[in-house]
């Protein structure tokens, strides 16, 4: 299948329709008609995907080498321009699956093309001062310098070759002619289910970074996997000292109540082999969306906690 993926520029998005569900547009934005004026191209390829579902999980879980935009998420859009299983087309990530859409292919900016390397020693050196932050996409020859691996800039030379500080302890330097990377100042993002007490849950995409989960949950971050699936909730580890109000419950097999979660807390795939948190993939979205759909309110009748699930204001529905 071969495909290019479009992406909402968040600086151009002045009305803030970014991971919103297609049927929102028209309350945003005042069309439901897509603005492309809005949206770069972040991707264009082969892909070994038979469905839009297949794209989904790669675009989440398996970026394909050199890929630099978000994990795919709402309001992305797919172009499908070969495939023998899917009809040509564009179609808009939705809440729930892809939907067909009008979407003119021009003036696009176009992010994927590779910026000329043929730069001189002065301007590697100006381009790439001591302390830049690296993100390494390949390096031939060196297995263990693998994709993603993160580094710091310690100087470059005479001859323009630019000295790393790398996270595996390597200090092997790069070649602009050579070598694929790009600098990653700003933490990476992951698509994850925000759940807030008295609200609809849903997805946001936050920096994959501690400050930034620490930040949504109001203080040091807990992880808690009570149920079988790949998914953590990460919550704050003191809500109920610190007099959070209570969120969600959590249920067992058999539907008994064993914890209570108190404050905002978001779900994160994390995948046992996996080091760090990662995109919720859509099923799972779909899944957790539902399990934590209605706010609940916690009573105390005698020595027992009572919950009862409620519909949240309409204005709670959006964002």
């Amino acid at each position: 299948m071969k495909i290019t993926i479009y992406q909402i520029n968040m600086e151009r998005d002045k009305d803030r329709v970014c991971f919103l569900a297609h049927e929102s547009l028209a309350k945003f934005q005042g069309s439901a008609e897509i603005n492309e004026a809005i949206y770069d191209k972040v991707f264009t390829g082969e892909v070994d995907c038979k469905s839009l579902e297949d794209v989904y999980r790669m675009f989440n879980l398996n970026h394909p080498e050199g890929y630099k935009g978000r994990s795919l998420s709402v309001s992305d859009v797919v172009e499908v321009s070969e495939s023998s299983d899917v009809k040509k087309g564009c179609y808009y990530c939705d809440s729930f699956g892809f939907k067909p859409v009008a979407f003119e292919l021009v003036n696009i900016k176009d992010k994927t093309e590779k910026e000329a390397s043929n730069m001189n020693v002065e301007q590697i050196k100006a381009e790439y001062p001591a302390g830049t932050k690296i993100e390494l996409i390949n390096m031939d020859g060196e297995s263990r310098m693998f994709p993603g691996m993160k580094g710091e800039v310690t100087g470059v030379d005479d001859m323009g070759q630019i000295h790393m500080k790398w996270e595996n302890g390597s200090s092997l330097a790069l070649n602009v002619e050579v070598d694929s990377f790009k600098k990653a100042d700003a933490a990476g993002k992951i698509s994850v289910l925000l759940v807030q007490p008295g609200k609809y849950p849903k997805m946001i995409e936050i920096e994959d970074s501690l400050e930034a989960m620490q930040k949504i949950v109001g203080g040091d971050i807990e992880e808690y996997m009570p149920f079988d699936d790949d998914i953590a909730i990460i919550c704050n580890e003191e809500g109920k000292i610190n007099g959070m109000p209570l969120n969600r419950a959590i249920y067992d097999s058999d539907k008994e109540m064993i914890d209570i979660i108190a404050g905002d807390f978001f779900v994160a795939y994390a995948p046992i082999e996996s080091e760090k948190f990662l995109s919720l993939p859509r099923e799972m979205a779909d899944k957790y969306r539902e399990k934590f759909k209605y706010p609940e309110r916690f009573r105390m009748t005698g020595k027992e906690i009572s919950v009862t699930p409620f519909k949240p204001d309409r204005s709670e529905k959006e964002r």
